[in-house]
């Protein structure tokens, strides 16, 4: 789909939610307005918010291991040692770590 009517669609979206709330307020009983309801409304908003934050930012992480570093096996219920060492290169101590950055920043300092 062109990224140009992903847009419009969004934006239509938006727009006719933003409309419809307006015409919901003026259609709404008062008791419906108090603070204790806007509140509730706030904290649905704000949940609403945060899975669309972390929605696609989980698909992306799930799209990446599934690219290259796992191992397809459909009859292994975990995961083994074998294709954890395709996602995650091999470990370094903390020293050898130390001791490169250094290194580096030698070399580039001087």
């Amino acid at each position: 789909m062109d990224p140009t009517v992903v847009g419009l669609i969004a934006f239509t979206c938006t727009f006719g939610g933003s409309l419809l709330g307006i015409w919901l307020r003026t259609a709404l009983p008062g008791h419906h307005l108090e603070s204790e309801s806007k509140d509730t409304i706030k904290l649905g908003i704000g949940l609403i918010a945060t899975m669309t934050a972390l929605v696609p930012g989980s698909r992306c992480t799930i799209s990446r291991i599934g690219d290259g570093c796992a191992v397809h096996r459909p009859n292994s219920g975990v995961a083994g040692s074998a294709s954890l060492r395709l996602c995650a290169p091999q470990p370094i101590k903390p020293q050898t770590r130390l001791k490169q950055m250094i290194t580096t920043f030698y070399h580039i300092r001087r």
